[in-house]
C-alpha cells in the first residue's frame, strides 16, 4: 500500500468517528450564555467564545487564523422549528461595512489546511489504524442575572485515529494524522457546526465567522437572526453580545 493509500484510509477513518460522535448538546441552561432572545418557535441563546476559549475547544487556533466563532442555541417551543446556519449574520455594532455570514467548514479546511506532501517514500510495511476514545470535562463560562463570569462544565467526548507501519512482530505506535490536514479539520468543524435541521429538542452548535476589518477593536457584536419563512415574512431579531 502507497502513502496516498494510506493518508486517505486515515482521513476516512477520522471521518466516520468524527460522525458518530453526537451533535453537540447546548449549555443546562439558556441563561449559561451571554445573551438571549424570544424568536419564532423557540429562545435563541448566543455567546461568542474568547480566543482562549477557541484554542481550548478546536484543534486549530482559528481566533489567531483571523475567526470569530459564535456558539448559538435554541431552546424550542413545543412543536418542531427548522434552523439553518444561513439564517445568521454578524457585525461589530456601528460598522457600516457589509454583514458577515457563517463561513462552511469546508471553505476554512481549504483556506488553512496543508496539502499532502508531494513527495513521501512508499511504505512498504503493514499498516496499522487505531482509534481511540476520549472523555473528558470541559469549562464554559456562564454568566448571572447581572451579567457577571462565572464558570460552568460538563462531559465532552471525542474521538480520534492514528496511522502507523508495522516494525517487525511487535509493530510500533501509529502516527497521528496531522492536526492541519484538510480534511480533518473540515471534519471537526463541520462536526460541531450548526447543522442545517428541523428540531424539537434543545440543540447547538458554532457558526465561524471571518474577522471584520472594522477598526472599533472595543464594539460589541451583532448577530442577527432572520430565518427564511414560506409563509409570513418573519422580523429579523438582533443580539447583542458585549466582547469579553
Amino acid at each position: 500500500m502507497n502513502w496516498k493509500s494510506i493518508l486517505a484510509l486515515g482521513a476516512a477513518s477520522a471521518a466516520a468517528l468524527w460522525s458518530q460522535t453526537p451533535s453537540m448538546h447546548p449549555r443546562p441552561n439558556m441563561h449559561d450564555y451571554r445573551v438571549q432572545a424570544k424568536v419564532v418557535g423557540a429562545t435563541l441563546a448566543a455567546a461568542v467564545l474568547s480566543p482562549a476559549e477557541v484554542r481550548s475547544t478546536f484543534t486549530l487556533d482559528l481566533a489567531s487564523k483571523g475567526y470569530t466563532v459564535v456558539e448559538v442555541a435554541f431552546y424550542p417551543d413545543p412543536g418542531n422549528l427548522r434552523i439553518s446556519p444561513e439564517d445568521f449574520t454578524l457585525r461589530l455594532t456601528g460598522d457600516k461595512s457589509a454583514e458577515m455570514r457563517p463561513v462552511a467548514p469546508s471553505v476554512i479546511a481549504r483556506a488553512l489546511g496543508k496539502k499532502s506532501p508531494s513527495q513521501i517514500p512508499s511504505i512498504k510495511s503493514p499498516v496499522e489504524i487505531s482509534t481511540t476514545n476520549t472523555i473528558g470535562y470541559e469549562t464554559y463560562p456562564t454568566y448571572d442575572q447581572s451579567g457577571r463570569p462565572r464558570q460552568s462544565g460538563g462531559v465532552v467526548t471525542g474521538a480520534g485515529v492514528g496511522v502507523g507501519t508495522g516494525v517487525g512482530g511487535g509493530g510500533r505506535a501509529p502516527d497521528r494524522i496531522p492536526d492541519n490536514d484538510r480534511e480533518s479539520i473540515e471534519a471537526e468543524l463541520a462536526n460541531r457546526s450548526l447543522q442545517e435541521d428541523t428540531i424539537s429538542q434543545p440543540t447547538a452548535g458554532f457558526l465561524y465567522f471571518r474577522n471584520s476589518n472594522s477598526k472599533k477593536k472595543d464594539a460589541a457584536y451583532e448577530l442577527q437572526y432572520a430565518p427564511n419563512s414560506d409563509s409570513a415574512p418573519v422580523t429579523p431579531v438582533k443580539l447583542v453580545i458585549p466582547k469579553l
